[in-house]
């Protein structure tokens, strides 16, 4: 047990400093977030204990991931909530594979064809050469996306006006 313990604080350790710059940039997000309403969730396999952390907030701007924290500002009942949870861990888990590379192989190239796609949709046109998950950054983060449980409550509103950090 005290084995199992030890070893899993190292591997955050590890984990963290691996994942350094994304991990600043979610951490620093997260308190630019402080006092919105949010609630914090933790995807957990209950095998691995390695899921990310989630920080649900109030808004409709979509969603991103930073390291282990994917930051989520979708209205309850978007019919997409779950599949694009599930897609944002699978960029988290990009991450914890590239480490510090991760920024400029997904991260920048990922946010520019968001920022692009978005763009062409506001101006009404709503057929693309490409679907979303065309997009190499996309589709590699669908082919990894969480298959462990979700939790119930995450689908539910944000009641509370704020919530537990983790």
């Amino acid at each position: 047990m005290l084995v199992t313990k030890a070893r899993r604080t190292l591997l955050t350790l590890v984990a963290w400093l691996w994942e350094q710059p994304q991990t600043l940039l979610g951490s620093s997000l997260r308190l630019a977030f402080h006092g919105a309403r949010y609630r914090w969730f933790k995807l957990d396999d209950g095998v691995s204990k390695t899921g990310p952390f989630v920080l649900r907030i109030t808004g409709n701007w979509g969603a991103f991931s930073l390291g282990q924290t994917i930051l989520m500002g979708l209205p309850p009942g978007y019919p997409g909530l779950e599949p694009m949870l599930r897609h944002e861990a699978g960029h988290s888990r990009q991450s914890r594979l590239l480490g510090p590379l991760y920024l400029v192989v997904i991260g920048l190239p990922s946010l520019l064809w968001a920022g692009w796609y978005t763009w062409r949709y506001r101006r009404g046109r709503t057929k693309t050469p490409h679907p979303y998950g065309w997009f190499y950054t996309e589709a590699w983060a669908d082919l990894w996306a969480w298959q462990g449980p979700v939790p119930a409550e995450f689908t539910q509103s944000l009641v509370q006006t704020s919530g537990d950090s983790p």
